[in-house]
């Protein structure tokens, strides 16, 4: 970052304010310590992305699907998941899980 001498410049920051921003970074970066310890262990969408397209190959082989309908809407659509069997077909479920859920699934 540069930092601009010229106190008639409109981009010209007194050192004082830049103190005052750098102590206020410090105070929110000592607020999220714990998660900045953590962060590169937390799964995301980046880090899972191999996983991911394995999900979506076995969600398609159970559905039927093909490798281009997955972009469509109305395939999502017609085949939405309204079966406790066939959601645990794609996840792991506990049988408890799988009675819940077909409790909801009637009422």
């Amino acid at each position: 970052m540069s930092v601009v001498s010229n106190p008639d410049s409109p981009m010209y920051v007194p050192e004082k304010n830049r103190e005052i921003a750098r102590e206020r970074a410090n105070q929110h970066k000592a607020k999220i310590a714990d998660y900045l310890e953590v962060r590169d262990k937390i799964p995301t969408g980046f880090n899972q992305w191999d996983r991911i397209q394995e999900q979506k190959k076995n969600i398609l082989n159970i559905l039927g699907g093909k490798k281009d309908e997955w972009e469509h809407y109305k395939w999502h659509y017609q085949n939405a998941i309204n079966e406790a069997s066939i959601l645990k077909r794609i996840i792991r479920l506990s049988d408890k899980e799988i009675s819940d859920i077909e409790k909801t699934a009637t009422q």
